[in-house]
């Protein structure tokens, strides 16, 4: 199984989200968008490729990090212009030890490493990173963003970045969840849910 223990923003905001990114991206060419009905916005905290049989144990180590977290605030400061557009989010130590609770209390629950999806090779600490933890998303390499979308030619990456630069969220994390993805880690489904 592919899957992201991930904050979920409140549904209003998942909405505003999806119908903006779907706008925005009218008339270019798409590998995939989060439009909130195929693919949900969402906040990544740690990606893992586990087992069916590892999933119950996964879900109670996760929720007694959530229950343990206090509710802190999450905030967009750019969007990243990129092939694979996102809106980065604030950086707070309130995120920062929330990450590596999930990354150091589940790794070891890994069966294997998430799908690469970057065109370039790994670096020397990507190679280690997804050796140790399964992803090279973590740690100093974790950035909070919500990705937008994965446009198909770069030539399309100025026009969507400007009809999306007025794009501002911000929000009081709530809500933790265990969710499947696909081979691009983009949400597909919530399996799981936790309150904070």
């Amino acid at each position: 199984m592919l899957l992201d223990i991930v904050i979920l923003p409140p549904v209003k905001l998942r909405e505003r989200i999806g119908k903006a990114v779907l706008n925005a991206t009218q008339g270019v060419a798409y590998r995939y968008v989060i439009d909130n009905k195929k693919l949900i916005p969402h906040v990544s905290l740690f990606h893992i490729k586990t087992s069916k049989t590892r999933l119950s144990k996964l879900s109670q180590i996760v929720e007694e990090i959530t229950h343990q977290q206090k509710s802190f605030v999450i905030k967009s400061e750019r969007i990243k212009p990129d092939s694979t557009l996102s809106l980065r989010l604030s950086n707070s130590q309130a995120f920062k030890k929330m990450h590596r609770n999930m990354v150091l209390k589940c790794y070891h629950l890994r069966t294997g490493e998430m799908p690469w999806t970057p065109i370039d090779l790994p670096t020397k600490l990507e190679k280690y990173f997804r050796k140790k933890y399964g992803t090279q998303h973590v740690l100093r390499l974790k950035e909070p963003h919500f990705t937008l979308v994965c446009l198909k030619n770069k030539t399309d990456v100025q026009i969507v970045a400007k009809r999306l630069s007025n794009m501002r969220v911000k929000f009081i994390v709530k809500e933790v969840a265990i969710c499947e993805v696909n081979f691009w880690h983009q949400v597909t489904r919530i399996l799981k849910r936790f309150k904070i």
